[in-house]
């Protein structure tokens, strides 16, 4: 009985709060900063495009407006029909140019996030 008393006494019971810990590591610190600052420059750039989509859409609008104007001649709705109709393809294209672009910076920053969370760690 006495062996089992001391077996107990010698077994120490501890805590370790993994999340904080990992939080804290240096390299997890400045794997997250370098993250945050993709993912800044990302948001950007999508902002930069949105904004040109934004002015894309609008001219087509005008010229929509335009073309189907009763106060512009014949020629000039002709006009601004043919102006429409390229700034509708232009608007495709862009919108395609917009999706492949965000598709293709989530997966870089999913890559990267994952990467360098296996890295930090090691």
């Amino acid at each position: 009985m006495l062996a089992w008393g001391s077996v107990a006494a010698e077994i120490k019971i501890g805590t370790l709060d993994l999340q904080k810990a990992v939080s804290e590591y240096y390299k997890w610190q400045e794997a997250t900063k370098q993250m945050k600052a993709k993912e800044a420059a990302y948001l950007k750039d999508l902002e930069t495009l949105r904004l040109e989509g934004s002015k894309l859409l609008k001219e087509a609008q005008e010229f929509e407006e335009l073309a189907a104007s009763s106060a512009l001649s014949v020629t000039q709705r002709e006009e601004k029909k043919k102006s429409f109709e390229e700034k509708r393809i232009d608007l495709r294209q862009f919108q395609m140019r917009y999706d492949d672009f965000r598709a293709q910076k989530e997966t870089e920053l999913q890559t990267y996030s994952a990467r360098n969370a296996t890295a930090s760690l090691t």
